[in-house]
Parts: C-alpha cells; sequence; structure tokens
C-alpha cells in the first residue's frame, strides 16, 4: 500500500501548467492583497506581475478561442462526409439488386 501512495505522489497532475500557476497565483495574490490592505497601498512590481499574468490569460484565451473555431470547422467537416457517405450506403443499397452499381 506504501508503495501505491508513493506511486501516486509521483503521477504528473492532470492539470495543464497554466492552471497550477492560476491558482498559485491566486493564492499569492490573495496574500499581497491582504498585505496591501496592511500596508496600505501596491508596488510597481505587483502590478507589473499581475499585468504579466493578465497578459498571459489573454493569449490563452485567444489559442482556445482559434481552436475552438478549428474544431468546429473540422467538426462541419465530418458531418459533411457523414452524410455523403450515409447517401452513398443508401444508393448502394438501393441499387444491390442490379447489376450496375453507382459509384459514389
Amino acid at each position: 500500500m506504501l508503495m501505491e501512495i508513493t506511486r501516486k505522489k509521483s503521477e504528473p497532475s492532470v492539470f495543464p501548467a497554466f492552471l497550477k500557476a492560476s491558482s498559485s497565483s491566486d493564492d499569492h495574490q490573495d496574500h499581497h492583497h491582504h498585505h496591501q490592505i496592511m500596508n496600505g497601498g501596491s508596488s510597481a512590481v505587483d502590478e507589473e506581475s499581475t499585468n504579466v499574468h493578465r497578459q498571459t490569460l489573454m493569449e490563452e484565451n485567444q489559442n482556445l478561442r482559434r481552436e475552438k473555431v478549428e474544431l468546429q470547422t473540422q467538426i462541419a467537416q465530418f458531418k459533411d462526409l457523414q452524410i455523403k457517405l450515409l447517401d452513398c450506403i443508401a444508393q448502394h443499397t438501393g441499387t444491390s439488386d442490379h447489376k450496375e452499381t453507382r459509384l459514389c
């Protein structure tokens, strides 16, 4: 049982790296926000870090939108192929009694 526990600890996480960074960054931001309230201000380094994080998220969002469009295009193409294939099968089964069959 100890080997299972050890093995489980060494398995890679199923979460993408950007989500890990985001969650640890959120914890850091919560801690930092509390620190800012206690000190009454923010620093340029923290604002830069927030801007970098925001820029990273914006880029990831843009990449995901692009990928979504590509996948939707592929789905539409596969649906068209499915319809053509089903039409071809229907023609073949409809003309199976005849000697001449039409190729799709």
